[in-house]
């Protein structure tokens, strides 16, 4: 799950990360957009001098409406590749809101499993204590239990020679 997320997560920062790219290159373009407008308005100027001049105007004409189209085509060019990045970043807009959605959602799993280990180990934490003290009530039990088997041993020894002793008194009396 931490791989998924970690995927999810350089999805996201790589989709970032060209969305930055297209939208500086898109600036750039439009940059180069207006540079060229300039340009064409530049030589527009020109050209309306260059017919007041009347030196070889028609020459200098035929080179500058070459030039305004030339331009125009690059404008054009721009313009329609400044499109397609706009295009192509609102497409990638909810590929980024669902990567983040999903990221979102991963996160929160994380947590609540996170969550569960840590009671899972505060419970086995307890089990452990309890099983510590029965175990200390066990070996507590099976001391008492050889302390009691050690007396009781005593007592049958106890009895035995008492018994004994009874049957050799029984034995003599019967004989006197």
């Amino acid at each position: 799950m931490e791989a998924e997320l970690s995927a999810q997560r350089q999805q996201v920062y790589i989709l970032e990360k060209n969305a930055e790219q297209d939208r500086r290159l898109l600036v750039q373009m439009e940059d180069d957009a207006k540079t060229q407008e300039d340009k064409i308005a530049s030589l527009l100027r020109e050209l309306d001098r260059s017919q007041t001049d009347g030196s070889d105007s028609g020459l200098q004409l035929v080179k500058e409406r070459k030039k305004t189209e030339q331009l125009e085509k690059e404008l054009q060019e721009v313009t329609m590749q400044r499109n397609d990045f706009e295009d192509e970043l609102e497409d990638l807009r909810p590929q980024v809101r669902k990567l983040q959605t999903q990221v979102d959602a991963m996160t929160k799993q994380r947590e609540d499993l996170k969550r569960l280990h840590s009671e899972a180990n505060d419970k086995a934490i307890k089990n452990q204590e309890l099983a510590n003290v029965h175990g200390l009530k066990f070996s507590e039990q099976q001391k008492s239990n050889a302390t009691l088997n050690k007396i009781v041993k005593k007592q049958d020894t106890n009895i035995e020679e008492l018994n004994n002793k009874i049957k050799v008194s029984i034995f003599f009396v019967y004989l006197s």
